[in-house]
């Protein structure tokens, strides 16, 4: 079989989003607690989970024995995060096919069984599964899977349906310059209205990506499909197409509600786009930007109240606004050195004015003082802007306006419904138009050359080069 016949065989397989070890022998082992017993081990509903029954010793002749919490909880107090040796793994306790791994498990509950027997059935819960199908062959593709994520017609690349409807089907490109092909594994039609049924594929030559380069291609999908995805699982596959391991590891989750920037019609993600995104991303995130943040703000501005949604569109910006300045050094009109070597004798000479007329006074303006050196949040606004070849419009200066009401007040005093017919259309489009600012940084952030679609001017285009901001 051809190379590139097996590599978009392999996007097109199906997902596999459950496991089932079947009845055997587990052995979970920490440096808490060891247990062993008759159970199984599963994956369903995002979760990877165990269960195990085994037997407590039993005491001897004439000894009383009292179960306490510890004996069904362990140690550790509510609301403490939980120490590196309470994590475990969770083995089969041989002969089991295919072999299989998890990985960072705790002890989630335990319940006693008949006081006379002592029995206490276990449930475990791991963080990672890894399951071996065949060894001794290296792996040629790299298959992950997403959930709650979709292609919205961003490909320009369709399949037709019955009816002769269009729909998106899959997008090919590069990923940090390895083959990649990324492709939709649900049924739009099935998976409309019901959360969770939505699978993305993406398949890669070579080895899966670890550390920043793999979450710069979380970022990139999420950004592509409009909305915060989760992992599922990794395979790796040989050179014939053979899986050769699954690598189950759920993380962060994924929201329902999708607004993509890009569009297969009015604005398609172009074959370099792909690489473009992706490489942007991995730049930021190891020169410590913290656009995962940015992006997190942005897709929490979906299907909440107006006002959160404006709050999460402008927390998007400020991060990115703070952030940048703090990176490029900008964030102090002098250097701090020769602040801190000055500010003492400002705020005496301060005081001296101040304290004859309000104690009280003197210290709120020493306070103010202190914190002087650092640039106005406009400035370091217009110098982010600026950086990224960015000149916002009026409307978008206006709808940046609101931050002091939403952030110091936490809502807009003029509250829809005292809002007439007009007012309430001015409200939305501040509200798409905030949404526009923040994907106009986002994308200037990533020096991205191609189009993305407005969300302020719907099915129009914007340019996101420095010579033309749409």
């Amino acid at each position: 079989m051809q190379d590139n016949d097996v590599h978009f065989n392999i996007v097109r397989l199906p997902a596999q989003d459950s496991f089932d070890s079947g009845d055997t022998t587990i052995i979970y082992h920490s440096s808490f607690e060891s247990l062993i017993g008759p159970g199984r081990l599963l994956v369903t509903s995002a979760m990877i989970e165990a269960f195990v029954t085994y037997q407590m010793e039993l005491p001897r002749p004439g000894e009383t024995r009292t179960l306490g919490l510890s004996d069904l909880l362990g140690p550790g107090s509510q609301g403490e995060l939980i120490s590196e040796a309470r994590y475990g793994t969770i083995v089969p306790s041989g002969g089991d096919s295919p072999q299989w791994i998890a990985r960072n498990a705790l002890v989630a509950h335990k319940t006693l069984g008949t006081p006379d027997v002592l029995s206490i059935r276990t449930r475990l819960a791991a963080a990672e599964l890894e399951i071996k199908f065949v060894e001794g062959l290296s792996t040629k593709y790299t298959r992950e899977v997403f959930v709650g994520a979709s292609l919205p017609d961003a490909t320009g690349i369709f399949t037709f349906n019955e009816d002769g409807s269009a729909r998106a089907d899959r997008i090919e490109g590069t990923l940090f310059g390895r083959r990649a092909s990324v492709r939709t594994l649900h049924d739009p039609v099935q998976a409309l209205g019901q959360q969770g049924l939505e699978r993305l594929a993406v398949v890669y030559d070579g080895e899966p990506l670890i550390g920043a380069f793999s979450e710069a291609l979380w970022l990139t999908l999420s950004l592509i499909s409009g909305n915060s995805i989760e992992p599922a699982y990794v395979e790796t596959f040989s050179a014939s197409g053979t899986l050769l391991e699954r690598r189950y590891r759920f993380g962060k989750p994924f929201s329902t509600r999708h607004r993509s920037p890009f569009h297969g019609v009015y604005c398609a993600l172009p074959i370099q786009g792909l690489e473009d995104i992706v490489s942007a991303f991995y730049r930021l995130l190891t020169d410590g930007f913290p656009i995962d943040v940015v992006m997190s703000h942005l897709y929490e501005a979906v299907g909440a109240t107006i006002d959160s949604m404006m709050q999460s569109l402008l927390l998007a910006v400020h991060t990115a606004i703070e952030a940048w300045n703090r990176l490029n050094e900008v964030p102090n009109l002098i250097p701090q050195a020769t602040w801190e070597a000055n500010r003492d004798a400002i705020v005496d000479a301060a005081a001296n004015v101040a304290t004859p007329l309000s104690v009280e006074l003197a210290a709120v303006i020493a306070a103010k003082i202190k914190g002087s050196n650092h640039t106005s949040t406009a400035s370091r606004q217009r110098r982010l802007l600026h950086g990224i070849g960015m000149t916002p419009k009026p409307p978008e200066k206006e709808a940046l306006r609101l931050r002091n009401a939403l952030f110091h007040d936490g809502y807009l005093r003029r509250q829809l419904q005292y809002l007439n017919r007009g007012e309430l259309q001015e409200r939305y489009d501040q509200l798409e138009t905030l949404r526009d600012v923040a994907f106009r940084i986002v994308f200037g952030l990533l020096k991205y050359p191609h189009s993305w679609q407005s969300f302020a001017r719907p099915y129009l285009p914007t340019n996101c080069t420095r010579e033309s901001n749409g």
